[in-house]
């Protein structure tokens, strides 16, 4: 709770800032933990207050800007708000009604959400948190409209899965602001979005889900080495190496577990001539709650990135130089290929001590899920 400012928010001590997200995640934590509820609810109180008139919130991260009105941050911040009970009054101005206004009037395609103010990419794991948010306000509701919207949502993201079961990070339009498009796999925003889309159907009984997660699912289980992940996988300069890949591994291996969730995926996966094992969501469930024991061994914030080998390092410069087929898309340029090669190299020889309020935060959220949800792998229950 050091972190934590007078007004119940939660500060980044390293880059000195306060992002409403963070906030939310923790104290969805210690509610579902069951440990310091008068806190949660006043940090919970303080996003309300910081709420924008429109029902948006801001990312608030170091390094970036334009990142106003969030259609992402909007929609994390008013599901778990949805999720405590907190900001939910009957009436059409609470908190979380205001924020699934905003997020509804930022779906600019079917499915697809603006992610803010100025980035107008087609986002796979935008529209997977708008799915989640949705699927809650339909579920506490009945409201069909909000159904009607985590479809569409989840719709959009399955639709631009690539046959080995890798989603992409964006669309291959390419939008404001990038230059070129984005359609490129990505271990890290893999988990994260199965991680949406498994809290938008928890039971697989969307016909879109029950075939996109579990074969999601194997190609992440594939991209875990017997430690780490193979970040030579990743084609972003953004997310190598993030460490906040992990506890939302380990929460989609553990709720595929879950034994009539793992009947749907099973099955599912059987028909489309693939194979989801319970050995390997188990084995992806203990490498990446391991990685995690690692990470918190070194202080109660865990890095932003980890070290990614030398030997996954050079086979992604490989990868980044020569690679011409659907995962580096043909078109880009030379000068960017070595841009993109230079920068894989700084980052596994540049320092790795950066702390992050952002991903611990995320970590606490996917774990006390885990927690909430039931142990369905044996040992890691510890």
């Amino acid at each position: 709770m050091r972190y934590r400012v007078e007004e119940g928010c939660f500060r980044d001590p390293v880059h000195d800032l306060m992002d409403p997200r963070p906030t939310s995640e923790i104290c969805s934590a210690m509610l579902r933990l069951g440990e310091m509820t008068q806190e949660a609810e006043t940090g919970f109180q303080c996003l309300i207050d910081q709420q924008r008139n429109d029902g948006s919130w801001d990312e608030v991260l170091p390094g970036y800007r334009n990142l106003k009105q969030s259609t992402v941050a909007t929609s994390i911040i008013g599901l778990l708000l949805l999720e405590s009970g907190e900001g939910t009054g009957a009436d059409d101005e609470s908190a979380v009604t205001r924020a699934a206004r905003f997020v509804l009037s930022r779906e600019l395609r079917p499915g697809q959400y603006l992610k803010s103010l100025y980035h107008y990419g087609d986002i796979l794991n935008v529209n997977a948190s708008c799915a989640a948010f949705m699927a809650g306000l339909y579920n506490n509701t009945g409201n069909q409209e909000y159904l009607g919207a985590r479809d569409r949502a989840i719709m959009n993201v399955a639709r631009f899965q690539f046959k080995d079961g890798s989603f992409p990070y964006a669309s291959p339009t390419r939008t404001f602001p990038y230059r070129w498009h984005l359609c490129m796999p990505d271990p890290h925003y893999q988990a994260i979005t199965i991680y949406y889309l498994l809290i938008s159907d928890p039971g697989l009984e969307n016909p879109i889900t029950r075939i996109c997660i579990p074969r999601g699912m194997i190609w992440l289980n594939d991209s875990l080495g017997e430690m780490k992940l193979k970040w030579s996988r990743c084609r972003h300069a953004f997310s190598n190496g993030l460490t906040g890949s992990y506890p939302f591994i380990a929460y989609c291996a553990n709720h595929l577990a879950e034994e009539k969730v793992y009947q749907e995926a099973r099955e599912a996966t059987e028909t489309a001539g693939l194979k989801l094992t319970m050995s390997e969501l188990e084995r992806s469930c203990h490498v990446s709650l391991n990685r995690v024991r690692d990470l918190l061994k070194r202080s109660d914030l865990v890095s932003r990135y980890e070290p990614m080998g030398s030997s996954e390092t050079l086979r992604g410069i490989f990868n980044d130089l020569l690679d011409t087929g659907s995962t580096t898309p043909a078109q880009y340029p030379c000068r960017f290929r070595v841009r993109f090669a230079l920068s894989r190299a700084r980052r596994e020889i540049s320092s790795r001590s950066e702390r992050s309020l952002y991903f611990t935060a995320q970590l606490l959220e996917s774990l006390s899920r885990i927690s909430e949800e039931g142990f369905n792998i044996k040992g890691i229950s510890d």
